[in-house]
């Protein structure tokens, strides 16, 4: 039982750190936070001389999954007990690494030209960012330790 706490605990730290990093430092280098990317902002120079980002749903929801698998792996702490908790929190783990990952082309940009606005998926000329990659490595270093306690079961 000990163990598998140990595994809870280390799950978690993984996690909230990498959904802290991810918010904090740049998701898309040389652009925008990961928060930026997220919720949007507006006139960011450095993506373009005139726009900047609007809400990602796609990213939003790599973000929801990184929360609600600290909840799932919060829970059997609490005193709730499923054996479907594990594997759970493994795929919703692993479905944030992915959406982290993907940062530069699910944000979406909008560009402002004489009056019109036009959106499009994806920053051109972007690269991942450092924020972007250490919250990925440390969704998977999450799921791989959430899915510890199935694997030494057997």
């Amino acid at each position: 039982m000990k163990k598998a706490q140990l595994f809870s605990f280390c799950t978690i730290a993984l996690a909230a750190l990498g959904l802290i990093l991810y918010m904090v430092l740049d998701a898309v280098k040389d652009y925008a936070t990961g928060a930026q990317v997220i919720f949007g902002a507006k006139s960011l120079d450095a993506v373009i001389l005139t726009g900047g980002l609007k809400f990602s749903f796609l990213l939003f929801l790599g973000f929801v999954f990184a929360i609600a698998g600290i909840v799932i792996t919060i829970l059997p702490l609490a005193g709730v007990k499923c054996k479907l908790f594990p594997v759970i929190a493994l795929a919703l783990f692993v479905a944030a690494a992915i959406f982290a990952f993907l940062s530069v082309s699910c944000a979406v940009v909008y560009v402002e030209a004489l009056g019109k606005t036009s959106t499009s998926m994806g920053i051109d000329n972007g690269k991942l960012g450092v924020g972007a990659i250490i919250a990925g490595i440390c969704y998977i270093l999450a799921a791989c330790t959430s899915a510890l306690p199935i694997v030494l079961k057997k």
